[in-house]
């Protein structure tokens, strides 16, 4: 899977406080997507957030990426050491952990960004 990202860390040079941003790890999950019942209760999700409401299963980790992408822009490629089987009717859904951190300046926190471009990923049955 590839994916094109942009970090920037939105720090004033006029003044003392800085901010960084970077991703730190990338993961890809499958979910499959079975036939609609509406009587499973929502369950959590791998990102520890709200609730998310089914039809998903449990999803399956394909790919996890240890990498260190800070306060700059480009692509990245992720992959197993092996092609993970993918199941047609899947679903593929990117999980990015990011890291920011910041110093203050006249009792503010700079602000970062982090943009996200394309995603791309190839599938062969």
């Amino acid at each position: 899977m590839q994916f094109c990202y942009g970090a920037y860390d939105n720090t004033n040079t006029s003044s003392s406080g800085t901010a960084t941003i970077a991703i730190t790890n990338a993961s890809v999950y499958e979910y499959d997507e079975p036939a609609a019942s509406g009587t499973t209760a929502p369950t959590m999700p791998v990102t520890n957030t709200t609730p998310e409401a089914p039809p998903y299963s449990p999803p399956t980790a394909l790919i996890g990426d240890n990498v260190e992408l800070t306060s700059s822009y480009g692509c990245q490629t992720i992959q197993a050491s092996t092609p993970p089987a993918v199941a047609a009717s899947g679903y593929l859904q990117l999980v990015l952990t990011v890291a920011y951190s910041a110093t203050a300046w006249a009792n503010a926190y700079p602000e970062a960004t982090l943009s996200l471009g394309r995603v791309t990923t190839t599938y062969t049955p």
